[in-house]
């Protein structure tokens, strides 16, 4: 069955507004394990707009850590936004805020195969530098092309 993994999760989720065109998985690498275990290939997709919702100012590492919601619920982060019309906000009551208008644009890369790319037995790290390369790659291109937000 079709699988859409989210390799940067909440750490890409919550990034703040003047990181909004970086690709950032944490150093996270088990989606290439998972592509490798199945032996499929890695399909990237990557998306602009979603970050324009909200001012986002910080990714509230610390706050997640002190309200023990990085060991309780696994977040690893507690975004701090500034929205309508409440302003500032943290993670939890930041869907309170109503979301500005933005336009998402989605574009959906070649696949990469690993196996025929770096061989059977792949450096894990290796082949996320590759995708997140092909990756940043594209968020470039979709960034220059981006005149406005709720236009595109």
């Amino acid at each position: 069955a079709p699988l859409l993994v989210f390799p940067g999760g909440d750490h890409d989720a919550g990034r703040p507004t003047a990181q909004r065109n970086v690709v950032d998985f944490a150093g996270r690498t088990g989606y290439v394990q998972t592509a490798l275990d199945a032996g499929v290939p890695i399909v990237p997709v990557v998306s602009i707009g979603g970050h324009e919702n909200q001012l986002y100012l910080a990714r509230g590492r610390r706050l997640a850590q002190y309200t023990g919601l990085r060991a309780l619920a696994r977040v690893s982060v507690l975004p701090i936004t500034v929205g309508l019309p409440w302003g500032p906000a943290l993670g939890l009551i930041a869907p309170l805020n109503i979301p500005l208008p933005t336009k998402i644009v989605t574009h959906v890369l070649p696949p990469v195969d690993i196996v025929a790319e770096f061989g059977p037995d792949p450096d894990r790290r290796a082949v996320d530098q590759h995708v997140r390369k092909l990756m940043q790659a594209e968020l470039d291109e979709l960034a220059k092309q981006r005149r406005f937000p709720v236009i595109g």
